[in-house]
């Protein structure tokens, strides 16, 4: 047997849980509770509809994958800068960037890129744990871009250094 409710009687329900009556939710019994309930709920949807109401743009980068480059064992501490150019029609942001290793840091721009200015990246690679030979990784981006999530590989090389 299921037991269907109507959003109608739901609001109801919950309307009623502010009197004093039985609450759909336990955990909404208490007035307070009630409260904070509603104002999650508000939040949530307001950013979900903020997100979607975003205008959308489209970022290209220089290179298709960011070549670090190699390096020898002794000097293990990497730091370049990769250019990328908005390619849409509307203001480009990068919200976020993460990356699947620890000894990767990644800074994004703070101000919007306007359409068609260029911008830059600044990777850091600290190679002091890795192992001679190549490293591969990702950087994942979140951007008002479509889609808004995208990823580029990095690609770094220890090779052992030359007894001076």
């Amino acid at each position: 047997m299921s037991i269907r409710l109507s959003v109608s009687n739901y609001l109801t329900q919950l309307i009623h849980v502010g009197r004093g009556a039985v609450a759909p939710l336990p955990f909404l019994s208490d007035l307070t509770m009630f409260k904070r309930f509603l104002v999650v709920v508000i939040g949530m949807l307001t950013v979900s509809f903020s997100v979607d109401a975003q205008k959308k743009t489209s970022v290209c980068f220089d290179a298709g994958v960011f070549d670090m480059g190699a390096y020898p064992s002794d000097s293990c501490v990497l730091s370049k800068t990769f250019s990328f150019t908005n390619t849409g029609s509307e203001k480009l942001y990068f919200l976020d960037a993460k990356t699947d290793c620890s000894c990767v840091k990644v800074t994004i721009p703070k101000k919007p890129v306007a359409p068609g200015k260029r911008g830059a990246i600044r990777v850091d690679f600290d190679g002091n744990t890795k192992p001679l030979g190549c490293f591969s990784g990702w950087i994942y981006f979140a951007s008002n871009t479509d889609p808004e999530r995208f990823r580029v590989r990095i690609f770094a090389s220890k090779y052992k250094a030359q007894a001076k």
